[in-house]
Parts: C-alpha cells; structure tokens; sequence
C-alpha cells in the first residue's frame, strides 16, 4: 500500500490507539476524519478496512455492510480492494449472521476466496489474514451451518459440496464436510449427532452463540421435512427412531414447526400418527373448471349488453369531447343537441327500448 500524508498517518494512528484501549466511537470519529486526507484509492481501502474492524466490535452490522459496498461500488475501481476480496466476503457474511439473514450469509461465507484459507496466521504481515475478526476456520462453520439451515439437499450438493472456493476451507473442518454429506444422503440422524456434539464449543463463539438455537433449529426442521415428503403418514415412533430422541420431544417439534407453516400436516394424537394435508385433485380441478365457466358466462352476457346498447342508440359520449348527453324519457325519441344545434348526436326513445329489451330476452 502507499504511504500516508502527515495528516492522514496522524488520524490513523489515533483511530488505532482509541480502538485499542476500547473507546470506539473516538476510533470511529478519527477515521472519520481521516477521510478526508485520503488521495488515492489506497488509502480509501485502508480507512474502510479500518472502520470494518471497529463497526464489527460495535456490533454495528449497518456500518459493516456500508463499508463493504463502498469497496465493491462498481462505480468505483480499487485495486486493493480487488485484492482483498476474501476479507469483504468474510466480513459481510459476518454482518449477514448476525443480522439473521442465514442464506445471504451463506452465499457469502461460501464464496469467500481461498486465498484466505492459505493465509500465514501467524504472520501479522500477511494481508490475506484476518485473525482480528475470524479465522479461516470460522469461515468453513459459519458457512456451513447457515447453508445448512437455509439450503436444500440439491443445492447443498451443487453450491457447497461441489464448490471449489469452498473446499479449502471445508477441509479445515471436516465434521462440518461430514455433517453435510450425510445431510445430502439423507442420513439425517448422523448428521445431527455430529452437529450435537460440537454445540457446547459452538456456545463458546462470539458471533455465533445468538444464533445456535434457531440454526440448529432450522436444520432440524428441514430434515424432518425432507424425511416427511415420501410419506402420506408416519408415526411419532418411527420419526422419534429416525431422530433418535423420545415421542414426548418430537411432539412438540412437529408442533412448533406447524405452527410456523413449517409442516404442512396436521397431528392425530389419539393414533399419535403425522398426516400430509392432502388436496383432492379432481375435486380442486372440478372446481378451477366450474369457475372459469362461471367467468366465461358473466363475461359473454355483458358483451351482449354492451352490443344491444350500442344498437338501440344508448351510447354515452365521454364529458368533455363532444359536450353532449343523453336524455331519457318516458314520451317520444328526442333529440339532444350540443354546442353545434345542427347535429343532433344521440337518439334515444321509446323504440330504442323496445330494441334493447327486444336484444336482451334473444
């Protein structure tokens, strides 16, 4: 990167000091005006990369996600930015998550560039590092338990398994590369075995501890759905076998999901017996049929009516184009005239009722 003017170097210095001892809106405010010190599109990299970092520890996840959209502006070209596209993708899946918004947050994590993967951790001089914020390693567990939870067993193949830029970093973790695969085989109780016994180091995560419940619940929903999906019925000892827990708890799973329109089915305590909502097809078309019957008719009378007028002479003129209207009576056809008393536009009387009536029984 280029050298920094006095200035700049200056505000920069102070943000660093002020974000090491804690207080980080001093640091947010020295880089703030560092700002506008910067000459080259280096050092706008630098002041961005240095307001990630202090956003993140704020936990101002707006913040994160405006810094790095300004990086990746098309509009604007940065060279160093271009460089460091590992650390804006990790970043950005960062504030995803934390926002709760798991799949965006998965396309991101998976997406990260390797380079980072490769990263020296120990060398504070590699730029490819980013051991401030996370390590290669959390890239592969954010990344897998948000794909998890907001990706399906095709997609799951195709965009992680299958994902070259993803690889790297799955073979840091392979339980999460295990946990996949045998979602992905439909051998949903190994899977979650292997996802239970990693959720006490999971609490232990920062960034990831809010979100381990609804994860780890979504996952298991979603497998439950998928297991569901070739049965009109099952029953809760055969899903309580296959998820390898008690009646009592998938009972209240399965209540909870169709509580959320998770689960499309309904619950037969009495057999404890899961049924699919099932539609009767012939009846729903039957139905579809009767119904664009019904519209055909009611659309092909008012043609109809709209003819007959137009032939007994019952048009209305639209106010404003010819300035005349139509009189109705019960005595003889009169004639309306507007502006111009010598062309009468509009004729209507007692034969042109008898016209309309006349159309209208035919």
């Amino acid at each position: 990167m280029k050298l920094m003017n006095l200035p700049q170097m200056g505000q920069d210095d102070l943000g660093q000091h002020f974000h090491q001892i804690g207080d980080l809106v001093s640091s947010v405010k020295a880089y703030g005006r560092m700002r506008d010190y910067c000459t080259t599109p280096s050092h706008v990299v630098i002041m961005n990369f240095r307001l990630i970092g202090v956003s993140i520890d704020q936990r101002n996840w707006l913040a994160v996600q405006t810094s790095v959209q300004k990086l990746r502006s098309p509009g604007q070209q940065f060279a160093e930015a271009q460089r460091l596209t590992a650390k804006l993708s990790a970043a950005m899946g960062l504030a995803l998550l934390a926002s709760g918004n798991y799949k965006e947050a998965a396309q991101e994590f998976i997406e990260t560039d390797p380079r980072m993967a490769q990263a020296r951790l120990d060398d504070p001089s590699d730029d490819e590092a980013f051991n401030e914020v996370l390590t290669p390693n959390d890239v592969a567990v954010y990344g897998g338990l948000c794909a998890l939870a907001s990706m399906d067993r095709i997609q799951l193949q195709k965009r992680v398994l299958g994902n070259g830029k993803f690889r790297p970093y799955l073979e840091l973790e392979p339980h999460i590369r295990r946990a996949i695969t045998f979602f992905v085989s439909s051998k949903y109780s190994s899977c979650l075995s292997i996802l239970e016994s990693y959720r006490s180091d999971y609490l232990l995560d920062i960034y990831l501890q809010p979100h381990i419940h609804e994860l780890y619940f979504r996952i298991r929903s979603k497998a439950i759905q998928q297991y569901f999906i070739p049965f009109s019925c099952v029953t809760f000892s055969a899903l309580a076998a296959a998820f390898d827990t008690n009646e009592q708890t998938i009972e209240t799973e399965l209540t909870s999901m169709i509580k959320r329109k998770d689960l499309d089915a309904r619950i037969d305590l009495v057999t404890r017996v899961l049924r699919a909502n099932t539609v009767d097809v012939r009846r729903k078309v039957q139905s579809d049929a009767m119904g664009s019957a019904r519209e055909y008719g009611r659309t092909a009378h008012l043609r109809i009516l709209r003819m007959e007028m137009l032939n007994a002479g019952m048009e209305v003129a639209e106010k404003g184009k010819s300035g005349n209207a139509v009189l109705f009576d019960n005595g003889p056809s009169e004639h309306i005239h507007g502006n111009d008393s010598n062309k009468p536009w509009a004729s209507v009387g007692e034969g042109g009722r008898k016209s309309l009536r006349s159309g209208l029984r035919g």
